[in-house]
């Protein structure tokens, strides 16, 4: 189980066995651990809970647990975590754990040391919602050292330091069914010193970064469901659940659907700057984003890049070649359309978990052609764009596509800046090669839309009888 794992399980799973129980207590103390041993599984066995004046601590102690560990060659280290939970009224309680923690491990293919520094982490449980309304963590710093062989034998060695890092979040109840989240973290200035060895030609990448801000937010999560396929995991541990077994684990997984109904993503690094052999590569501001529904019928995915500021290692680039190197740029795209719903339904309905593979290759592909009720998916290219100071180059529009039909929609691409990026391939020297590449540009300005502004678009069409259209013209028949 992750440390993770262990951690939100003991802060959730102890707080709530604590209603009924009217006073701090060793008994009660014990009656809290015994509650947890389904969960947690061995692991219940290195859990101390003791009373508190007011409230209650949790320390869990790994020493035993990691001790098995030998046998596999790995020895590894984890220092205790003491959580404290205490009550607040109104049937809530206020959950604290604070310290440094380190995690150090030696075994066959390297070592790992991991160590945060002046970490804190607080959080409001409210039991009558059986959730943490409220809930933040700070760390002063973190460092880890990472030292591996993989299985070609290429040496990996990785130095990652941070500084300042927090997080906070709320989360209420869904009408329509599990939670809604909403969280957003900080990271101070933090650096990666990588070495990598083949034997043959070793690398060094260094990556140093101001920091970045991240939000998400989730609607619809499910939590109870994963517990109770923590409790079946304890309870049945052998690596394929029985014949009589399968009805439980089915009606939990079944319970999880559709995991979440929407997320959320955005966030962005500041001041990076990546030195590889080519040079150093710096960028202003690295930004992303991503949009997903859950396991539902009407599944959509939407993912986004941006970098603003890029410069790139001196001579990488050959100067009549400059003014083309983009300094901006930005991605989005959607996919829609798809039906994960039906899809994991179907396969939970057909699995057998006692074989492998628990669903057949028939089976199987009938449940793929669920996932495209309409026979295709939409993509949609969201507003995007590559720019510098010579060219603004914009596209947006939205296809239709399946495996048994054409691609079909439209396109609008936009370019500021032509007649500049024309001089620039025009002058280029001939043992560049770009000779094609502007007879191709001066074709593309005869078929573009010159506006007002200066700039020239171009509208494409995919017809369902297979003509490529643009600004009218069926660019097949073109010679």
């Amino acid at each position: 189980m992750s440390l993770k794992a262990i951690r939100l399980s003991i802060l959730v799973l102890a707080a709530t066995s604590l209603p009924a129980l009217a006073a701090t207590t060793q008994a009660d103390a014990d009656k809290i651990r015994d509650a947890l041993k389904p969960y947690l599984g061995t692991m219940a066995d290195q859990l101390k809970i003791q009373p508190l004046d007011d409230g209650y601590k949790a320390t869990v102690d790994f020493t035993a647990l990691l001790a098995s560990a030998k046998a596999k060659g790995i020895d590894a280290t984890i220092s205790p975590i003491e959580i404290t939970a205490k009550p607040m009224g109104g049937n809530k309680w206020q959950l604290h754990q604070e310290g440094d923690l380190t995690v150090a491990g030696k075994m066959p293919t390297g070592s790992l040391n991991e160590k945060i520094v002046g970490m804190s982490f607080n959080a409001t449980l409210d039991l009558d919602q059986g959730i943490l309304t409220a809930s933040d963590a700070t760390a002063k710093s973190f460092v880890v050292d990472e030292d591996f062989s993989d299985e070609k034998g290429v040496k990996i060695n990785a130095h990652i330091t941070g500084d300042g890092m927090s997080t906070k979040s709320t989360m209420k109840l869904n009408p329509a069914g599990g939670v809604d989240i909403n969280g957003n973290a900080t990271l101070g200035q933090f650096a990666l010193v990588e070495h990598v060895d083949d034997g043959k030609q070793p690398v060094d990448i260094n990556v140093k970064s101001s920091g970045g801000q991240f939000d998400v937010a989730m609607t619809g999560a499910k939590g109870k469901p994963w517990l109770d396929l923590l409790k079946f995991g304890i309870a049945h541990p052998e690596p394929m659940p029985t014949a009589q077994d399968q009805g439980e684990l089915k009606s939990i997984l079944v319970e999880a659907l559709p995991v979440f109904q929407t997320i959320d993503e955005k966030g962005s690094f500041d001041k990076v700057e990546i030195v590889t052999p080519l040079g150093p590569f710096t960028i202003d501001k690295a930004g992303f984003l991503l949009k997903a529904n859950g396991l539902v019928k009407d599944g959509s995915l939407e993912e986004g890049f941006s970098v603003d500021g890029l410069t790139i290692p001196s001579g990488l680039a050959p100067i009549w070649a400059q003014g083309l190197v983009a300094k901006n740029s930005k991605l989005d795209f959607k996919l829609s359309g798809f039906d994960l719903a039906t899809f994991a339904t179907g396969f939970l309905d057909a699995a057998d978990f006692s074989v492998t593979p628990p669903v057949s290759k028939d089976v199987t592909d009938k449940l793929a052609q669920a996932l495209l009720p309409t026979g295709a998916a939409t993509i949609t290219l969201g507003p995007s764009s590559v720019s510098n100071g010579t060219y603004n180059l914009g596209a947006e529009g939205s296809f239709s596509a399946g495996p048994a039909a054409a691609p079909t929609g439209k396109a609008k691409i936009t370019l500021s800046g032509l007649d500049d990026v024309m001089k620039i391939i025009n002058a280029a020297p001939p043992e560049a090669g770009l000779q094609q590449v502007g007879a191709v540009v001066i074709v593309a300005k005869g078929l573009g839309k010159a506006a007002a502004d200066g700039s020239t678009s171009w509208d494409i069409e995919a017809t369902p009888d297979g003509q490529i259209l643009v600004n009218g013209t069926d660019v097949k028949k073109l010679k």
